[in-house]
């Protein structure tokens, strides 16, 4: 009565289980990871399979963007844009499904949204900055390296010809700063 279990016998009996349920949505055009998923979330969750279908789509779209076109006609593109709209009664787990499938998606835009915080934030001190002081925190800024003999290794900087104008007038204004 022992019978092998393999990952084919489970993927057709949770298709079995899919095509026995309510649902007349075509899961059978996903990849099989994805399919997987949407049974899952059925079985385990109690998620209605059009609606995590439908979710997922929607969460395909939004990952590809615009990065994506293709050629219906000669001049005619299309991107992979859908509209989507979950209709159902109240109850239904019509935003559980929705959630759950763009949740990665809005935890990477949340990420990528503190980052670009960040690099706005020290954007605008740059800018609020006076071209003397930007080139003199580029300066400071620079770490010094030493060798074994506790001697500084030179670093090259690249700066613009006016940057390093600026900097032998600043030298030769603090000669006695730059003495020791």
């Amino acid at each position: 009565m022992e019978k092998n279990i393999t990952p084919d016998s489970v993927i057709s009996a949770l298709m079995n289980h899919a095509k026995t349920s309510d649902s007349d949505f075509p899961v059978h055009v996903f990849p099989s990871k994805i399919q997987r998923i949407i049974l899952e979330l059925n079985t385990t969750c109690g998620f209605p399979i059009d609606y995590t279908a439908s979710a997922m789509l929607a969460a395909i779209s939004v990952a590809i963007g615009n990065t994506h076109r293709i050629e219906v006609k000669r001049n005619w593109q299309e991107s992979a844009i859908v509209y989507i709209a979950i209709v159902g009664r109240p109850g239904d787990c019509k935003s559980h499904p929705l959630t759950f499938v763009m949740r990665p998606l809005v935890n990477a835009d949340w990420k990528n949204n503190q980052e670009f915080q960040k690099k706005h934030c020290e954007y605008q001190q740059a800018i609020a900055m006076s071209r003397k002081e930007r080139i003199l925190n580029r300066l400071l800024s620079v770490e010094c390296v030493v060798n074994e003999e506790k001697e500084p290794i030179p670093t090259v900087m690249r700066f613009t010809a006016d940057a390093k104008r600026r900097l032998y007038e600043w030298q030769h204004e603090n000669a006695a700063l730059c003495d020791n």
